[in-house]
């Protein structure tokens, strides 16, 4: 899919001409489309006889008091006091959390994906009645696809309606301006945009029910793990709690996308009472305009916004899939690092929590000053604490070739990257990708350990202990 912005009306399938005949008689607007999206070739009559125009001043007037002023206004205001008189939420506040909540699901279903694969292999030891344990991952998959479904409609529907937005401010708003044009005329073309108004509306409720299912079915997978790992084995596997846990919060999470989908379909239920009373009720010409004032208000950037939306979740869809899922089993907690080469571990020099000092290879005795937190973050990487008081990091002052590693107040972010696909063994990556690396391959205590080019070797490769 490719959202990016659109140019001359035009949103991914192209938006034809759209050109608006003058005073003639009858006077016509006139849509030639290319895509069964628009209506083709649809005249809508304007006006039947010269004598239609006979209110022209007073149509004037009521535009100047009512529709001109909005235009040279601050338009994210007026938005905000047009949706708040209308009981709703001004949507660009609205469409920015829901872009944020969107991305964290689809980082959130990547890493439990990676987890599932180790869970799946281990529980391969165990039988329940006689069969083997069904494998969890192919059904997470399929969750994680009906997601993925639905996130790829929000954004179709999102530059679509853009585009109708769009094209509301180009050929509307200039009809309702021109004092010449009955309102009832201008009341048979508000139809058009009704009938979108409503299948937006309706996508909505259908995407928030969808979410709900998707939630269900998490927390089902959720249970079922724990369910399984208790019957398979008395003693729980150490980080099933961990993963479950996890689960739980991203079912919590869909939870929440749903209400930001409802509160979308919410506002745009109250616009279409505004374009109801608009077009159907028998207003007043006065009326008339103030309604359409409203919507004015209500859709002036609007097509702005939902791009910006399509656009973000794209970007950041990119952006997860290229990313290798750092977890495996172990979703955080308490470790020791040992290094593949020596089978040294990482050690806080003298168990002393300062600012500044060494962190090196050591021979493991079990100490606190051996001890390591993972605290995961939400884009995937880690800070890691020394256990010794949970408040100094294991950090580097500089992102470097050579960069030395002490302890730090100052938290640094470490991406963990399996070896060869081996959840348990990792390379510890720093933000610009140098290494975690033992000085020289070094058995020795009180080894330099220090950022280094990355080239894989054993001395770079760290196998996380989970401390019990």
């Amino acid at each position: 899919m490719n959202v990016r912005c659109y140019s001359g009306g035009s949103v991914r399938s192209p938006w034809s001409f759209i050109y608006i005949s003058t005073l003639l008689n009858p006077l016509t607007i006139e849509y030639l489309s290319s895509s069964s999206i628009i209506m083709s070739s649809t005249h809508i009559p304007l006006s039947s006889t010269p004598a239609d125009y006979g209110a022209t001043s007073e149509h004037s007037g009521l535009i100047k008091q009512h529709i001109l002023p909005l235009l040279g206004q601050d338009q994210e205001v007026l938005r905000k006091r047009a949706y708040a008189s209308l009981g709703g939420v001004e949507p660009k506040e609205t469409l920015e959390h829901l872009t944020e909540k969107t991305l964290e699901i689809k980082y959130g279903f990547a890493k439990i994906t990676a987890s599932l694969d180790p869970l799946d292999a281990y529980l391969r030891n165990y039988e329940i009645d006689g069969r083997p344990i069904e494998r969890f991952q192919p059904s997470w998959l399929a969750i994680q696809a009906d997601f993925d479904n639905v996130l790829r409609h929000s954004m179709n529907t999102a530059v679509n309606d853009a585009g109708y937005v769009k094209q509301f401010i180009d050929v509307m708003v200039p009809i309702i301006k021109d004092d010449k044009i009955p309102v009832d005329s201008k009341k048979k073309l508000l139809l058009y945009y009704i009938s979108r108004a409503e299948e937006t509306c309706n996508d909505a409720k259908l995407m928030t029910m969808s979410l709900r299912t998707i939630s269900q079915r998490i927390s089902d997978t959720a249970n079922n793990i724990t369910r399984v790992v208790n019957i398979a084995e008395k003693k729980s596997y150490t980080t099933v709690a961990r993963l479950v846990g996890v689960i739980k919060v991203l079912k919590l999470d869909v939870d929440k996308l749903g209400l930001l989908q409802n509160s979308i379909a919410s506002n745009t239920l109250a616009v279409l009472d505004v374009m109801h009373r608009a077009a159907y009720s028998p207003t007043t010409d006065s009326e008339f305009y103030a309604y359409m004032a409203q919507v004015i208000v209500i859709t002036q950037d609007s097509s702005i916004i939902l791009l910006d939306y399509a656009n973000k979740v794209e970007a950041g869809e990119t952006q997860y899939d290229q990313k290798t899922p750092v977890f495996g089993p172990a979703l955080g907690g308490l470790y020791v690092f040992c290094c593949v080469a020596t089978r040294t571990v990482v050690d806080l020099a003298g168990a002393v929590p300062e600012d500044g000092n060494k962190i090196q290879g050591y021979q493991a005795n079990g100490t606190l000053a051996q001890q390591w937190n993972l605290i995961p973050k939400p884009d995937g990487s880690y800070e890691i604490t020394s256990s010794v008081d949970g408040k100094v990091f294991m950090a580097y002052a500089e992102d470097r070739n050579r960069g030395a590693i002490s302890a730090r107040y100052a938290p640094s972010r470490w991406v963990l990257t399996p070896v060869n696909g081996h959840y348990g063994t990792y390379v510890f990556l720093s933000r610009r990708q140098f290494a975690l690396d033992l000085l020289g391959s070094n058995a020795a205590n009180e080894t330099t350990i220090m950022l280094y080019n990355k080239h894989g070797d054993s001395n770079q490769q760290w196998i996380l202990q989970e401390v019990m």
